[in-house]
């Protein structure tokens, strides 16, 4: 997989095909998650779900969508240097005559009681949504949130642009000290900035692992400690792709 941003697209497309939506208020991980990504995941239909759809026509029924795509996301994470995630096969297609509507689609995601405040409660809600239990929950949102030094953080000025995978989220996080003072001159993510000075913007959840101790305590330990991230990523990864699941089978992976 020579090129970083094709396995960006394959880790999200596992990530949220894993981590969205529910039917009937409950969560089906052995069923396909959507058959297209909307909203904020739009650009995976025109990237990563074409990619898979073209494998899954030369391999027919002997994977589904949703093993294809978690396999997907597995096998990207170690091409860019990442720990190899443990991985199992069987989740079922959900179908078509179970195919929700474009708008039934839209709907899912998370349930009614979390609120979008785009801070560390919304994100307990949502992992608690994906059955993680309370006493792993904190350190779980931590450890998958270390993908994003794959994502536009890590390519961003003072970031040290990286396309490999590795614990630079955490270093980058763990040396912010400060909300940049003054008017902002655009309506984007807030500008934190670094003890070295470097200036970067942040989204709502980074925001959110600074700001919360719980959730910060273990970003200091990932900054410290790249083969605990590996260790713990490998972990809560397997279990955020089998959310839901039952039966699953080992393979030669």
């Amino acid at each position: 997989m020579s090129d970083p941003n094709c396995a960006l697209a394959l880790i999200k497309l596992a990530w949220h095909s894993s981590g969205t939506g529910d039917q009937g208020g409950k969560l089906e991980g052995d069923g396909l998650r959507f058959k297209r990504a909307l909203g904020g995941n739009a650009v995976l239909a025109l990237t990563a779900m074409p990619w898979m759809d073209k494998i899954k026509e030369k391999v027919g029924p002997s994977i589904s969508y949703p093993d294809l795509y978690t396999l997907g996301g597995v096998v990207a994470i170690e091409c860019l240097g990442g720990p190899k995630i443990r991985w199992r096969a069987g989740r079922k297609d959900r179908g078509e005559e179970r195919a929700a509507s474009e708008e039934e689609e839209e709907g899912r995601g998370l349930p009614e009681s979390c609120v979008m405040s785009n801070d560390a409660d919304q994100l307990r809600c949502m992992f608690q949504h994906m059955r993680f239990e309370e006493g792993e929950r904190d350190r779980a949102i931590v450890a998958l949130s270390g993908a994003h030094a794959l994502g536009r953080l890590a390519e961003g000025e003072g970031a040290g642009g990286t396309a490999t995978f590795n614990n630079a989220y955490f270093v980058l996080l763990s040396q912010m000290k400060k909300k940049r003072g003054g008017k902002r001159e655009w309506d984007g993510p807030s500008e934190f900035e670094t003890d070295t000075g470097d200036k970067i913007m942040l989204m709502p959840t980074d925001i959110a692992l600074i700001n919360d101790p719980a959730f910060f305590k273990w970003v200091n330990v990932y900054a410290k400690d790249t083969d605990k991230f590996f260790s713990d990523f490998t972990v809560y990864f397997q279990q955020l792709t089998e959310t839901g699941c039952k039966d699953l089978v080992e393979v030669a992976v």
